[in-house]
């Protein structure tokens, strides 16, 4: 009923507008964060010149 669709729409774009504005704070989640930290580590940044 009309009831039900306009509680799924609602829902739907408080859902859609929470993680556009997560994307546009450039929001990482932990296992994302760890993925990069881990890449950055292992791309030999560290490396200390001989």
């Amino acid at each position: 009923d009309r009831q039900d669709m306009e509680t799924k729409l609602i829902e739907y774009l408080n859902r859609y507008n929470f993680e556009v504005r997560l994307k546009q704070i450039d929001y990482m989640t932990p296992a994302d964060s760890f993925k990069k930290t881990s890449a950055f580590i292992n791309s030999n940044s560290f490396a200390i010149p001989s």
